[in-house]
């Protein structure tokens, strides 16, 4: 996992070179972005494709936007509320290298839902829309042809 000294510095580093640079000398030249992205936000296989559109989504938020995403996302603590899904099929998946909202996380989501399932995919990171396309998509059909039943 990200340490505390890191998780608490890395969105303002980000959101302070968002303010100094415009978008177009970020894209020209995303070190850090691509740096943030590929040590912390993909897993592995890494595919170009899926980093460097991460990257852009990166380079095209607003300063403000990225640095109190994180914060809050840091802050949000709402366990108890997910009660209300308990009996409603839910599943939870995290890959293994996610180090934004990691493993141990995913965990404790699945626990506080009644009857919730939990994949945990080896290898990706936090995209897995992006790095494990095939089996998200098919949990979502699984979900859907298990609610037509």
């Amino acid at each position: 996992e990200m340490g505390p000294f890191l998780r608490a510095r890395l969105p303002r580093v980000l959101a302070t070179r968002a303010r100094l640079l415009s978008r177009a000398e970020r894209r020209r030249t995303p070190s850090i972005e691509r740096w943030v992205v590929n040590r912390f936000l993909m897993g592995s296989p890494l595919r170009l494709r899926d980093a460097g559109l991460v990257v852009d989504q990166m380079v095209s938020c607003s300063p403000a936007t990225m640095s109190g995403y994180y914060t809050d996302l840091m802050r949000h603590e709402r366990t108890a509320g997910l009660k209300a899904f308990d009996g409603v099929p839910t599943t939870v998946m995290v890959g293994s290298a996610d180090v934004l909202t990691p493993p141990s996380h995913a965990r404790r989501l699945a626990s506080a839902i009644e009857g919730a399932r939990m994949f945990v995919l080896p290898g990706a990171g936090h995209y897995l829309p992006l790095e494990r396309d095939e089996a998200v998509s098919a949990e979502l059909v699984a979900a859907v042809e298990r609610a037509r039943r």
